[in-house]
């Protein structure tokens, strides 16, 4: 019942297309904090070997069959996760478990799902892929904002470094969204998460002007801010749907 509970979680009972799950980041999950000395920590490091784990499973009469491949095989990420669920471990949840785990267009879906799902982790898990890829800050962004969460706007801020624009563009739009609603506390914190950011494009902002609450916004900001955001929802869209049809394209099952 507890394997099938963890299989469950992951999404790796499904039969609906390939998958691909990070090995190092599932197993360094489920082991938890380690001391030295203790051996699961050769079963993470093993799990680091292994990479990336790709996947495909199909059901028979009898069986759930599988197929696929990673540095260590299948075999030898299976066993490692048996061997640290059976240890002390956090309970999963399954959506902030693909978020963090998987490699495909699964992990934005779940971020994504992770605004309706609620839960006592959800901002802990949002906050946590602020420091993930520039695809993955954007949804996490976007997440934030659409739960209101004004007080992640410093996280929000560091999230845009420079070279990402995805995030760079979802964190100003973040600024505009959230900051009527910021307490005192977190706009000085806002202030000061932009004096030090590294990004050129959040440093012009002036708190003082565009972000004050009740400030007009100059000539066109409203229709820029308008613009930004639907391009943004049109890009996550967009790649959403490529997500789902590389995953139609590759995951023929086999007879």
């Amino acid at each position: 019942g507890a394997w099938l509970e963890l299989l469950r979680a992951l999404g790796a009972d499904s039969a609906d297309g390939p998958r691909t799950l990070d090995a190092a980041v599932l197993a360094g999950h489920f082991a938890g904090a380690i001391a030295d000395g203790d051996p699961r920590g050769e079963l993470v490091r093993f799990g680091a070997l292994c990479g990336e784990v790709t996947f495909a499973s199909w059901r028979t009469e009898t069986h759930l069959r599988v197929r696929g491949r990673s540095d260590g095989g299948l075999l030898l990420p299976a066993a490692l996760l048996v061997a640290l669920a059976d240890g002390p471990r956090p309970r999963a949840e399954p959506l902030a478990l693909r978020a963090f785990a998987a490699r495909d267009g699964d992990r934005a879906e779940a971020a994504r799902q992770l605004l309706l799902a609620g839960g006592p982790r959800r901002t802990h898990t949002l906050r946590a892929l602020l420091h993930a890829d520039d695809e993955l800050r954007l949804v996490a962004i976007d997440a934030l904002v659409r739960g209101n969460a004004a007080e992640q706007l410093p996280d929000i801020v560091a999230a845009a470094a420079p070279g990402l624009p995805l995030a760079t563009a979802a964190a100003t739009d973040a600024l505009l969204a959230l900051w009527p609603g910021a307490s005192p506390a977190v706009r000085q914190r806002t202030r000061g998460a932009i004096a030090r950011s590294t990004n050129s494009e959040l440093r012009r902002l002036d708190p003082g002007q565009e972000l004050a609450a009740g400030a007009a916004p100059p000539p066109g900001a409203a229709t820029d801010s308008g613009n930004a955001r639907l391009l943004l929802v049109l890009l996550v869209s967009g790649l959403a749907l490529y997500g789902f049809w590389l995953r139609e394209r590759c995951g023929a099952r086999p007879n």
